[in-house]
């Protein structure tokens, strides 16, 4: 049994996990048909074996699908600590690995959910298993979608949710978000948003114009010097100019991880792709940690 039977706080988890209460780039009600949507997007291989997974209409059911191990996360009824948590979860994570994998041989799709799966993994928080169970169905199938939008841009034929989830993160707070990093970005470009107008850009084409104009002093032709901007940041820390250490490490894990881009508009769509994700990881999160406490959900 994964869910008491008290009429409030199965309502109050339900709402939590079907209406993505804390989630503002990203929907829980996705869940009910995430590899639908997917397939519709032609974002899967034409060998994933769709009888292989369900919709789930149900809190009950999302914490008790296919997708996750049989194991109630309780010895004795008392909640998994220390190591028998460490490696519950890391069971729990195995097996979800292990389906997503079994759902295609594509080389392309078993890659990246080897991929998601080991990444969501290496952002979860600590907390108590059925609340890491909740995070880590939210966190892959919202990867997954994320991941989708990569793909439909790369084509050249990014939808309208593609687009407007993708507008979301940059318009939004997500750790990789520009506003996030506000501080960091003005220190560093030696310009303000205000300037470049980030502050009142409405649209996808209006914020990715106004990223060029404060970046514009690190911009070789239509490349980034990659090497310049890093040194920049480097100097401004040293220098302590007001911005935290972790808004450094995200700008600098954008830099590191997008330094291959061919040119500026390659950058930009790295940095994006990067920054769904992390809204990804932020909003499972925030979605998870709300699960009333009373609510014992397992996996």
């Amino acid at each position: 049994m994964g869910v008491p039977g008290h009429p409030v706080c199965l309502l109050a988890a339900a709402l939590l996990l079907v209406t993505g209460t804390g989630a503002s780039v990203f929907s829980a009600d996705q869940l009910t048909s995430t590899y639908s949507i997917l397939d519709s997007r032609q974002c899967l291989p034409d060998d994933f074996d769709l009888s292989k997974v369900h919709s789930s209409s149900s809190c009950e059911n999302l914490v008790q699908g296919p997708d996750l191990p049989k194991n109630e996360g309780q010895t004795g009824g008392k909640p998994l600590t220390g190591a028998e948590l460490k490696a519950a979860v890391s069971s729990m994570f195995s097996a979800m690995q292990a389906h997503k994998l079994g759902l295609s041989s594509d080389p392309a799709w078993q890659e990246a959910a080897r991929q998601i799966v080991d990444s969501c993994q290496q952002k979860a928080q600590g907390m108590p298993l059925e609340q890491t169970t909740v995070y880590a169905l939210l966190c892959i199938r919202w990867s997954f979608f994320a991941d989708c939008d990569r793909q439909q841009r790369e084509r050249g034929e990014l939808d309208a949710a593609g687009e407007q989830r993708q507008l979301a993160f940059l318009q939004g707070d997500c750790p990789l978000s520009p506003q996030s990093l506000k501080n960091v970005l003005e220190a560093v470009t030696g310009r303000t948003f205000e300037q470049c107008g980030l502050d009142t850009a409405a649209t996808y084409e209006d914020v990715v114009n106004a990223l060029h104009c404060l970046l514009e002093n690190f911009l070789d032709g239509d490349s980034f010097d990659y090497k310049k901007l890093l040194q920049a940041i480097i100097s401004a820390l040293f220098n302590n100019i007001q911005f935290s250490f972790e808004d450094a490490g995200n700008i600098i894990t954008v830099v590191t991880e997008c330094k291959d881009s061919e040119n500026a508009e390659d950058f930009f769509d790295c940095w994006i792709n990067l920054g769904v994700l992390s809204c990804a990881y932020q909003e499972a999160i925030q979605v998870a940690a709300a699960i009333p406490g009373q609510c014992k959900l397992s996996a």
